[in-house]
């Protein structure tokens, strides 16, 4: 019996740690999106992002997808890489 009990508690603990990872993972990429937004629109660009994170649940890709003039690009390339520390190569851009 002791054995069934264990086994059910490990199993709780899985799902439990799984589910606080998927949790956390969730709300790093809604901030870092939200983030990138807030700084897009203050620059008056309108653009929709997608954040990728790694194994290690760090923000390492981000698509942005819109209009915007090569420099605004760039600034905002540019905030990225040195505020989230997502490398311009690791930036895809698409048009609207």
């Amino acid at each position: 019996i002791w054995g069934d009990y264990k086994a059910q508690a490990n199993g709780i603990v899985d799902r439990t740690s799984l589910a606080v990872r998927e949790q956390t993972s969730m709300v790093i990429t809604q901030r870092t999106e939200a983030y990138i937004l807030d700084k897009a629109q203050g620059m008056g660009a309108d653009v929709r992002v997608q954040v990728e994170l790694g194994e290690d649940g760090v923000p390492c890709f981000v698509r942005l997808q819109g209009q915007v003039t090569p420099f605004i690009r760039k600034k905002l390339a540019w905030v990225i890489e040195s505020d989230l520390g997502i490398p311009v190569g690791q930036q895809r851009w698409s048009g609207a």
